[in-house]
This record gives C-alpha cells, structure tokens and sequence, in this order.
C-alpha cells in the first residue's frame, strides 16, 4: 500500500459539469473508498466572480493570505496541482515556497482556447504552459497523443498517463425508441461554446436528426441561427441533461459526433461507446487515441464522410468491448501510482503526521 495518504489537491474548478471535475470527481470516490484523505484547496474557499462568457463558471480570488492560512497547518504526503488558472498558480508558489515537491497534470488546451476566446497567438499559450508545468516533478497527461505534443513542445518535466474512466452503471445499451424522430439521429453532448467547433456539425447536410446536448455563452446563439432546422424538426435542442435522462439520450442515438479539434481526450466519447453508439471524430488528439480499434466508429478530416462511414462500420460489441478497458479504477491507479512525496523522507517512510481536512464543497 502506497505510503501517500494524505493528498492536497489544488484546483481551479471544482463544482463546474466539464471534464476536469467529472475526472476529479470519480477519482476521488474511488481513491477515498481505498483510505485515501484528499484536502481541496478549491474556489468555493475563495472570493469568487462569475466568468463573463461561461456563467455557470466561477472563478476565485486567491488571496495569498488567505491560501497559507489554510495550508498553514497542512503537512500532506503529496501535492498535486490540477490546473493553471489563479489558484494554480498561488500553489504552485507556495508548494515552491514550503520546500513541497509536486506534480501537475495538463487538461486543456489552452494554445486552442486562448485563440478562439481572446485572439491570443498560441506560441504565447505554450510559453506560458511550458513555464508553468516546468517546476513540477511530473505532468499527468491524458492520452499518449498528447504526451507526444507535449514532448514537441519542449515541456522539460516528465509525462506520465492519467487516463479517464466510465461510469458503466449510467451509460450502457438501451432499446432505441420508435417516437417519431426521424432516423438516424447524431448527437453531441458537451459545452456549447465557440472552441467546441459546433458548426462544423450543425452545418452538415445529413439525414434523419441532429440532438445537441448541452449548455453554454453560444446555445441562444445557436438557436437562432439554426431555427429553421429545429423548427423541421431535424435539429434538437435539449440543454443541459444529467443522470437518467442523459444516459437515455446517449443510448437513443446512432451516432456519436465530436466536431471539436482542441481535446486532451474527450470523456463524452467514452460514455458514448459505453452505450454501444459508434462515434465519427476529426482526427486529432483525443479521438486518435480513443478510437483506435474497428467497429468503434471513424475518424476523417471530411465529419460529414466520417459520420456515414461511423455508421456504416460502427458495431456494438465493439464499443461495449472497447468502453471495458476504462475504468475508474484504472484511472485512479495511474493518478495514484504518478504522485510524488512532497518530502523525500516519505520514499522510505510512512510519516504520520495530522492534516488539516478542508472542505469538500463550495
């Protein structure tokens, strides 16, 4: 049993729906069910405003004196760093600081993001991630696509894979129902918003049903311009679905779409092929390493060609097949078996020390 115990975590989102909390989320059910104690360091211990753009985001005030008041007492066997934003960045720096060693993981592209929501050149981004990432003791990274990016990159500090998981008693086969849509129906769940590449979808000319699932700044946007479709009934607009009703939603689809280009890994296919729906991708990171097995669905600069082509070959056994190689329980060994002591004595060592236990919820 790894001597790492207590872990301090710090996280710039937290109680947000979007990949990064879905992936904290069950790794922290499946690791505290091991013994594990976490102790967030999160927004909802902060100030917070609203994003201007995502409002469903709240980002916090890290006030340094506030941050050390509540690591004063901590002493964890690891720490581990989600993301870049504010918070990050004031841990990092007093991980630095107390002489704690650390690890961070990489989520988001932010060469993709910066550029689609601020103009911002992403050679800028990467110099500014690279920086980041460089005093870490190790990056936790999602696919082995990315882990190749990164290396072009000229990110100095090792990669290691911290992959996702699925949760196999939401998502799984269901009888499709005959209600009246017109067949086949593609669907995307995700963010609606301008960097998840939606128009590349909705533009397409296909037959049957498009099923949009989701929130975000573009979903009025896209109503509008979209009208006529949804008015013929050919385009849904569901909003933001949980639980039942969206592992329903999957399993009522033929095929999965996933227009977006700027993924680490793309959670939403994995509980698609866990609902034996086959899924059509551009191919970039995420998709590449997903879908790298037959009958699984396809991948093709041209997403109209790779939608017919997903539901041409698209097999369900194979996605069920393909969906049992993630679990959370894998997912959560490699996160584990990738932290760092924050001493070097705890390499030989199991220190007992107390912890200071902060809140787990905003």
């Amino acid at each position: 049993m790894s001597p790492l115990r207590r872990i301090l975590l710090i996280t710039d989102t937290w109680s947000e729906t979007n990949g990064v909390t879905t992936t904290l989320r069950h790794t922290l059910r499946v690791a505290e069910q091991r013994g594990i104690e976490f102790m967030p360091v999160h927004p909802g211990l902060f100030p917070r405003f609203p994003n201007p753009v995502y409002r469903q985001y709240w980002h916090a005030v890290p006030v340094p004196g506030r941050t050390r008041s509540l690591l004063r007492e901590v002493r964890p066997d690891a720490v581990h760093i989600v993301t870049e934003g504010p918070l990050g960045v004031l841990g990092q720096r007093e991980a630095i600081r107390r002489g704690w060693r650390f690890t961070t993981s990489f989520h988001t592209r932010w060469d993709h993001h910066g550029k689609h929501l601020l103009a911002l050149p992403p050679a800028i981004a990467w110099s500014w991630m690279r920086r980041f990432h460089a005093r870490s003791s190790r990056v936790l990274v999602p696919t082995p696509s990315i882990i190749q990016l990164l290396r072009e990159q000229g990110f100095t500090a090792p990669l290691r894979l911290w992959q996702r998981g699925i949760n196999h008693a939401l998502f799984y086969p269901r009888p499709k129902s005959c209600r009246g849509v017109q067949r086949p129906i593609a669907l995307y769940v995700g963010r609606v918003s301008r960097e998840k590449n939606l128009s590349a979808f909705l533009d397409l000319e296909l037959d049957g049903t498009k099923y949009v699932v989701g929130d975000g700044p573009m979903l009025a946007h896209l109503k509008r311009a979209y009208h006529r479709e949804v008015e013929a009934g050919r385009l849904v607009f569901f909003g933001e679905c949980k639980g039942e009703r969206l592992g329903a939603l999957y399993a009522e689809a033929d095929v999965f779409v996933f227009p977006s280009l700027s993924e680490t890994f793309g959670n939403v296919m994995l509980e698609a092929l866990a609902s034996g729906v086959p899924v059509a991708a551009y191919p970039s990171p995420g998709p590449t390493d997903i879908l790298s097995v037959a009958g699984v669905g396809a991948l093709h600069e041209d997403l109209g060609l790779a939608i017919r082509q997903a539901l041409a070959t698209g097999n369900v056994a194979a996605c069920l097949a393909h969906a049992q190689r993630y679990t959370w329980d894998a997912a959560t060994d490699q996160f584990l078996g990738a932290l760092i002591p924050a001493y070097p004595e705890l390499e030989t060592q199991d220190v007992a020390n107390p912890a200071l236990r902060l809140r787990h919820t905003a």
